[in-house]
């Protein structure tokens, strides 16, 4: 596995823009509000460690459908920034 910055990744709003940050505060990126997908690809980009731990459980640990379903789930709502329920959180 690659060397990353550890997670979990957090996006916050800050001045002109979102801020990622990982383990301990530690910079992973930025992004300017330059139009509307701003928030969605600041999600995307803080997801990553999720959807990762997500893709190596999925492949090497699901006994079942239903446990591989979840963990997908799981991927996809942190990285659309919605819960079950369909509403945004970020």
């Amino acid at each position: 596995m690659s060397n990353h910055t550890p997670g979990p990744w957090v996006a916050e709003p800050v001045q002109g823009g979102i801020s990622i940050t990982g383990h301990m505060g530690a910079h992973v990126a930025r992004i300017g509000y330059r139009d509307n997908a701003a928030h969605a690809d600041a999600r995307l980009i803080a997801a990553a460690p999720d959807m990762l731990e997500s893709l190596r459980k999925i492949g090497f640990e699901c006994a079942s459908y239903a446990d591989c379903w979840e963990v997908a789930q799981a991927a996809y709502y942190a990285a659309t920034g919605k819960e079950t329920g369909g509403r945004d959180v970020f």
